[in-house]
């Protein structure tokens, strides 16, 4: 059998790129699939594990997203993650077994692709040659590679998709990255049932493997925002990912940059931001340069227990017991009941000093604090009935050394 042509080929060929709708979509027949035997699976016992490409991280059969700002190394990363997944190598999570990688590099060429491989392999401790069969990217930069394109109004799937779907059976692909959303997706990202049509068609191009996809994309310009246009691009993606050059606890303040602006360190921080069946986590790494590259280096593993969690409420916590010398210098004593006024979550958030958590993030800090004993509900006053006004006051502790941060490396 003929090899199948590669995208540039096709694309060299002039061959048709867009095509009707039901074309990409329609089932080859109408019938649906068996419903659920419960009686058959009783007598089956327990249903299969779930199955991880990189334990926790990336999961096999569904779309994870990997966001993070422009320049900040996402397609770096992603070719060092499909490289330790090629070789079964671990990485951020545990890689049980090598698994047959396939990445379309839609911003960069073949040059730009070997001078990142070279330093990556280095690390690895292991040659080019290596990675025969196991790694295979196409270089996509000169190649319109749209897989979704809006046509009078219409948004239709192209060519493309299945030339990646035809790739990834022919590889027999486990892994595909797909780098990235601005050159893969032509429609409206702010529409829900565009993106949620993508991302399916994602999951039905990759289905004849159950190859799990980490699709590249970038954050919107706004203030807290992680990535860009409709919510659809994570709820409907199984994980998302974030890689940053902000510690954990700083996620707030996001956006406040330029989109574009160039890493102020050589410290990245990728961020499980949602991952189902697992909780959040964090791993810091650092890039190490080596001649015209260079490589990612991990020099703090995740938690697995849930780090970014903890950096997250310990940060909540410092926003609740800095709002309390505000509070009184402006005459207001907060309170830990929900029905008053002023209610210290409901008062943190009327004057702006959230830092980007909700109100029921804020009632878990303040809680914790009144567990740790830093704050403590007590006689504050008396009404003009005499009773006892009682409300929140702030305890000072002792001084205790600072706790490392994981960006104190």
């Amino acid at each position: 059998m003929d090899r199948i042509q590669t995208p540039a080929e096709r694309a060299a060929q002039g061959a048709v790129v867009i095509q009707h709708p039901a074309s990409a979509e329609t089932p080859t027949n109408s019938t649906l699939p068996p419903i659920v035997d419960w009686e058959n699976l009783e007598e089956r016992g327990a249903p299969p594990s779930r199955d991880w490409a990189m334990d926790y991280w990336i999961g096999m059969g569904h779309v994870t997203g990997l966001w993070g700002r422009g320049a900040i190394g996402k397609s770096f990363a992603a070719q060092q993650i499909g490289t330790a997944l090629a070789l079964g190598r671990d990485f951020v999570g545990r890689i049980k077994q090598p698994r047959v990688v396939l990445m379309w590099a839609a911003e960069d060429d073949h040059d730009e692709l070997w001078r990142r491989q070279l330093p990556i392999c280095k690390r690895f401790g292991v040659p080019l040659s290596a990675l025969r069969g196991m790694l295979n990217i196409e270089p996509m930069a000169a190649v319109d590679c749209s897989l979704l394109e809006s046509v009078q109004g219409e948004v239709v799937f192209t060519s493309m998709l299945q030339a990646l779907s035809d790739q990834i059976a022919e590889f027999k692909a486990e892994v595909v990255i797909l780098d990235n959303i601005a050159r893969l997706y032509g429609g409206n990202e702010n529409d829900r049932h565009q993106v949620t049509r993508f991302i399916g068609g994602l999951n039905r191009g990759a289905a004849a493997t159950g190859a799990a996809v980490l699709l590249l994309g970038h954050p919107a310009k706004p203030k807290e925002s992680e990535y860009s246009g409709s919510a659809a691009w994570e709820n409907s993606c199984r994980g998302r990912l974030w890689l940053t050059d902000k510690p954990p606890d700083q996620q707030h303040n996001i956006g406040q940059e330029d989109e574009d602006e160039p890493p102020t360190n050589d410290k990245r921080y990728l961020c499980k931001r949602k991952v189902n069946y697992t909780s959040n986590d964090v791993a810091i790494l650092s890039w190490v340069p080596e001649g015209e590259s260079g490589s990612y280096e991990i020099i703090q593993a995740p938690s697995h227990s849930g780090l970014i969690k903890r950096i997250d409420s310990d940060h909540a916590k410092r926003v609740v017991m800095n709002s309390f010398p505000r509070f009184k210098q402006m005459g207001i004593d907060p309170v830990e009941s929900t029905s008053s006024q002023n209610y210290l979550p409901k008062l943190i958030r009327a004057h702006g000093l959230t830092e980007g958590f909700s109100q029921y993030d804020l009632t878990r800090a303040m809680r914790a604090c009144m567990l740790e004993g830093t704050l403590k509900k007590a006689q504050i006053g008396v009404y003009a009935n005499r009773t006892p006004r009682f409300g929140l006051i702030a305890i000072d502790r002792p001084t205790e050394p600072p706790t490392p941060r994981p960006d104190a490396a």
